[in-house]
């Protein structure tokens, strides 16, 4: 072998060697709800917003992502954003929608009117043709809520929640 040709296999094999170091290893970003719970469970809530709102666009009327925009924008402290996409999600046929409303995310907005309208929405009081039972009362810290349905009795006391179902 010649010097020359000892020289363009050295650079061939550093070229290869090379080209390999330049991959990147992290996995591409989950797509719709399932991405953004994933961006959620790491804690990462300013990027799962941007998720949720890029995948809300793209599928308006799908209750879980907007189910999740809500959960998104609600832990980023956007308030309004977050009810607007709760009730849309309602709109498009949110799945037992009185259990999603117990969510810790929604923790923060959970003294909001706009919620406790939807709260009431999601979980009808039996008197008005629904086949649940609803109490509620205060706000915040202060909160206390009994709702009795098929399922079982739901009790929450501030932050305290109790389900049960004999």
């Amino acid at each position: 072998m010649t010097g020359r040709t000892s020289f363009a296999y050295a650079a061939i094999a550093l070229c290869i060697v090379l080209s390999g170091c330049n991959k990147n290893d992290t996995k591409p970003p989950q797509e719709g709800a399932a991405g953004i719970r994933a961006a959620l469970f790491a804690g990462n809530y300013g990027d799962a917003a941007a998720l949720a709102r890029k995948q809300a666009a793209a599928t308006p009327r799908d209750p879980a992502v907007q189910y999740e925009l809500a959960r998104a924008e609600a832990l980023s402290g956007n308030r309004g954003k977050a009810l607007d996409a709760l009730e849309n999600a309602m709109k498009s046929g949110l799945g037992d929608a009185a259990h999603a409303l117990d969510d810790r995310a929604f923790d923060t907005i959970r003294d909001d009117p706009r919620f406790t309208a939807l709260a009431n929405r999601a979980s009808p009081a039996s008197g008005a043709g629904g086949s649940d039972a609803a109490l509620a009362a205060g706000s915040g810290a202060n909160h206390v809520e009994i709702r009795e349905g098929a399922n079982g009795t739901h009790i929450q006391a501030g932050d305290v929640k109790l389900d049960t179902n004999f």
